[in-house]
């Protein structure tokens, strides 16, 4: 099970045009808004903020759903030919549908669970005419349906009648639960390990939850309470080119004008759609202002070893590249870099934060 990250900064195709200033890690926070930031915004308090937070719980549930879900994953199907089909059963039929005043539907290599009431394919009655049939038999039925069917809209009040022949019944074997399982499978000694991993596990997941909960309630009021002086002028440009020109871009490639584009996907005109990109420009560039401002306040910095962890942890959990390489081909150093400022930044302020215990406890879902 992956553990969720506090995903905070903005990796986009603004941060690679973001017109960055290739530099060494420990004086990046240096190289943007190379100025002094004061003129620009008067930064709100930022530590001690008020957090509600609340006992981290991870119950016997928790643990068996878990285990349940890996199980089913390494199950397999086979096929059924000794008995007929029983509920739970995975069953592939072809059926022809037909009416006194409509032409017959010809319906082949629909897949249903038995049992499950898939109505989308069958009406229930017919689903539940399977049951007990082997494969290769063919059901023949009549079924009247209510003038509310809406799966086949001609067919509702009506009598239909059905041929279904049922090709093949599947069923999911599911391995054995012991410590074989456990080393073939999962890698570890015993199935007690494994347990063990997955508590674990379900524990960092809800720690992470809560940290990003805690960044979610503190960066709001940093950023709502730090006051706007004024916008430097060129970040602000820069933000605002960037995202124009990738819309622009995405209706070159689709080949419709720029003001059909935005009608379609936005239902805007195009004043509307560059106010309201300047808008999302003066959002974008006030937090950074802030996360720049605290940055060099407190020192906080992005050394070699947290660049290659993180980046990695981005590249391979939440972006799915194959590799940091392959990420770092896709965004450049800085962009990342200044994603994972934004990160530590935030996570600075959760720290910091005046946390208040609720009896509320929290899941790990």
């Amino acid at each position: 099970m992956k553990t969720q990250k506090i995903l905070c900064g903005i990796l986009s195709a603004g941060m690679l045009a973001g017109c960055f200033i290739s530099c060494g890690k420990d004086d990046f926070i240096y190289k943007k808004y190379n100025y002094d930031l004061t003129k620009y915004i008067d930064l709100a308090e930022y530590k001690g903020l008020a957090a509600n937070v609340y006992p981290i719980s991870i119950t016997d549930e928790q643990i068996q759903s878990e285990i349940d879900s890996t199980i089913y994953y390494y199950g397999r199907n086979i096929a059924v030919t000794d008995r007929g089909a029983a509920k739970g059963d995975i069953l592939y039929i072809d059926f022809i549908s037909s009416t006194e005043d409509t032409v017959a539907k010809s319906t082949q290599g629909q897949k249903i669970t038995l049992g499950s009431g898939s109505a989308s394919v069958l009406p229930p009655e017919a689903e539940a005419a399977l049951a007990g049939h082997y494969a290769g038999d063919v059901i023949s039925l009549d079924i009247a349906l209510p003038d509310t069917y809406t799966a086949v809209p001609e067919y509702a009040g009506k009598t239909v009648h059905y041929d279904i022949t049922l090709q093949q019944i599947t069923t999911l074997e599911l391995p054995m639960y012991t410590d074989t399982f456990a080393q073939a499978y999962l890698g570890y000694d015993s199935i007690a390990d494994f347990e063990a991993a997955v508590e674990e596990n379900l524990y960092d997941y809800a720690n992470d939850q809560l940290m990003q909960s805690v960044v979610n309630q503190t960066w709001s009021v940093v950023v709502e309470n730090t006051t706007l002086i004024e916008y430097p002028e060129q970040e602000l440009n820069n933000w605002y080119d960037v995202a124009v020109n990738a819309h622009k871009a995405n209706a070159e490639s689709q080949g419709i004008p720029f003001s059909t584009y935005l009608s379609v996907y936005y239902k805007a005109t195009e004043q509307e759609f560059y106010d309201a990109m300047m808008e999302d420009a003066k959002a974008v560039v006030k937090e950074e202002l802030i996360v720049y401002s605290i940055a060099r306040e407190e020192n906080i910095t992005i050394s070699d070893e947290e660049y290659i962890e993180r980046a990695t942890e981005y590249a391979l959990e939440v972006y799915e590249f194959s590799s940091l390489e392959e990420f770092e081909e896709n965004y450049s150093k800085d962009a990342i870099l200044q994603t994972l400022l934004g990160d530590k930044v935030r996570e600075f302020i959760a720290e910091n934060a005046d946390r208040t215990m609720s009896e509320a406890p929290t899941s790990a879902n």
